[in-house]
């Protein structure tokens, strides 16, 4: 953690953090990684490989108290590595348009990854299939606590 003091009122802490946003035993790693987010208690927690947008990932750890910034990294790589990238990612991001169709891409990424554990699969198809599952999602992003007006450290 990093706390910057330029004068007494102006105190700020800023955490960084590696999700490892694959959704792998994410039953048992969502409790802790929320305790170890809840006891640094920062303003601003900038996070890696974390399944942003509407995943939310960052606010599932968080809680309400919390603005994201997001930046979905592997949807600008994908979309400047090839025709076919740029035509995958332009087809999500017309799914995500529906709530509907939202809703079946958001769960896409921990059903996916229950399912590879429970049959024990780590090939190349598998972690292919989990790839596109959370490509939609994928990235990094800046998480900045919500002060009330009037509200001091």
């Amino acid at each position: 953690m990093v706390t910057v003091n330029a004068g007494p009122a102006a105190e700020v802490s800023v955490v960084t953090f590696n999700i490892r946003g694959i959704m792998d035993r994410w039953p048992e790693r969502a409790p802790l990684l929320r305790r170890c987010l809840k006891q640094a208690d920062a303003d601003v927690f900038c996070f890696q490989e974390v399944l942003t947008g509407e995943f939310e990932q960052e606010l599932q750890l968080l809680g309400p108290d919390y603005h994201v910034h997001e930046c979905r990294a592997a949807l600008q790589h994908l979309s400047a590595s090839s025709l076919l990238g740029a035509a995958y990612v332009s087809s999500i991001r017309a799914l995500l348009r529906f709530s509907w169709t939202r809703s079946l891409l958001v769960s896409l990424p921990e059903s996916v990854e229950g399912w590879r554990e429970q049959h024990q699969l780590a090939g190349n198809w598998s972690r292919l299939l989990r790839d596109l599952a959370i490509a939609p999602f994928y990235g990094n992003s800046i998480a900045t606590r919500q002060f009330a007006a009037g509200w001091s450290r």
